[in-house]
């Protein structure tokens, strides 16, 4: 009986996988593929795999650089995209899919290889140059193989000192420099393995202070204003005893400086010197200059360039006179109807404005403009003549008629040119004008 029984319960099993088979398909024509092995070099990339298959099937591999554009489907024809991403090992892999349908034991293995990365360690930078004090550089250290660093200054601290493949950040701290001498060392970079090697050089600087010049000479008794060039990784104070010279900035940090050196007029007959120090005490380091200024050969000189302002039209006029002096003056005229601006100035070039007011009178006139320096007892006179009134009373309009005006109206203007005073009307209640008068 219990044979029977067995009998019967694989008759169903038995009935599925012939119906499924009835066609005469063997197991390996039930599930079919283009290719059971595909080869990739380190790049990104794609191949595509045809599948064909008389039932449903799932698609499985733990390889996480290997995807598929499809992991389950029923029955029938499909393209499947196999991707895998850049390897950027030096070792070549390998992986396994499988396309299978458990019910029916059916299976298809693809083996999946996949080119090695050339060894690479790379650094961000190949030389470091760093000022004398304690200083952090940091660079950047990518690999696709094992690495280790190493120095042999003492003076040089590395952080990490190992890498496993991939980017790290590496420190470099390095110590004060405390000698009178630059320094130098090299930090390799190493997988002896692959007998690959990076190297770093480091170089550290001294405390410096330099200036661009070591003399200024033959500076004008009349003064000067001079720059100079200050070069330094060190703070500095500069100074001179003498009262004559002016300086600015009188310190500064590490960098690039320019310095302005004004040098005052020399009112004496000897010429004159004086020294300006520049000075980092702390690591006892001193540049001199040497500024030399010429003795006085003062000549007096006061100049206008003009001696008669006339033909000046009754109406008045500005008139403009340039005054060239290397002394100070005062401008004055005992006549009302003429103003200048300014009235006094220093040593340079001046332009005076001469403003001569309207002469009424039926008669010219004239009168003396003095600029005067009292010290050296030198003046200069410029006579200024305007002409008599010639007064003939004009009333201009730019335009004698106005039309074609639209209906809507419209806002039109006139221009008037007279010497004397002037009053406009009209009797149409729809124009209306402004100004109604003038002068």
């Amino acid at each position: 009986m219990r044979k029977i029984l067995k009998y019967i319960y694989l008759l169903p099993l038995f009935l599925v996988v012939s119906c499924t088979f009835s066609e005469g398909l063997s197991l390996d024509e039930v599930l079919k593929v283009s290719n059971t092995t595909f080869e990739f070099d380190k790049s990104a990339t794609s191949q595509t795999l045809e599948i064909e298959s008389y039932c449903s099937w799932d698609l499985k591999c733990d390889a996480s650089w290997v995807t598929f554009s499809v992991t389950k489907r029923g029955e029938g024809k499909v393209k499947n995209i196999l991707s895998v991403i850049e390897n950027e090992s030096p070792i070549v892999r390998s992986a396994v899919a499988e396309i299978y349908n458990e019910d029916y034991g059916v299976s298809v293995k693809i083996n999946i290889t996949q080119g090695a990365s050339a060894p690479y360690i790379e650094c961000s930078k190949d030389t470091i140059s760093v000022s004398f004090i304690n200083i952090t550089e940091k660079i950047e250290v990518g690999s696709n193989i094992p690495w280790e660093a190493s120095t042999d200054a003492e003076w040089i601290e590395l952080s990490p000192k190992s890498g496993e493949g991939g980017f790290y950040t590496m420190t470099i701290n390095v110590n004060k420099n405390t000698s009178v001498e630059s320094r130098s060392s090299v930090i390799k970079i190493v997988n002896s393995e692959y007998g690959i090697e990076q190297e770093i050089l480091v170089t550290q600087s001294v405390p410096e202070l330099e200036v661009n010049r070591e003399k200024i000479e033959d500076i004008s008794f009349d003064g000067s204003t001079e720059q100079i060039t200050i070069e330094s990784n060190i703070s500095w104070e500069a100074s001179t005893d003498a009262e004559w010279i002016e300086i600015s900035p009188k310190s500064g940090l590490s960098g690039v400086t320019t310095m302005t050196i004004d040098v005052n007029k020399n009112t004496s007959v000897a010429s004159r010197s004086a020294v300006i120090r520049i000075v980092n005490s702390e690591y006892e380091i001193e540049e001199e200059i040497l500024v030399v200024q010429s003795e006085s050969e003062f000549v007096p000189e006061l100049k206008v360039n003009v001696e008669k302002l006339e033909n000046i039209s009754y109406n008045g006029s500005t008139e403009e006179i340039r005054i060239e002096s290397n002394i100070s003056w005062e401008a004055s005229t005992d006549a009302e109807w003429i103003e200048i601006s300014p009235k006094s100035g220093l040593s340079g070039v001046t332009t005076m404005t001469i403003d001569v007011n309207k002469n009424t009178s039926v008669a010219s006139r004239s009168a003396v403009i003095r600029i005067v320096n009292s010290e050296y007892e030198i003046e200069e006179e410029i006579l200024v003549v305007q002409s008599e009134s010639e007064f003939v009373p004009e009333l201009k309009v730019n335009v004698e008629k106005l039309e074609n005006i639209s209906y809507n109206g419209s806002t039109e203007e006139i221009r008037i040119e007279s010497n004397i005073s002037w009053e406009a009307s009209t009797d149409a209640e729809w124009i209306e004008i402004s100004p109604k008068s003038g002068l």
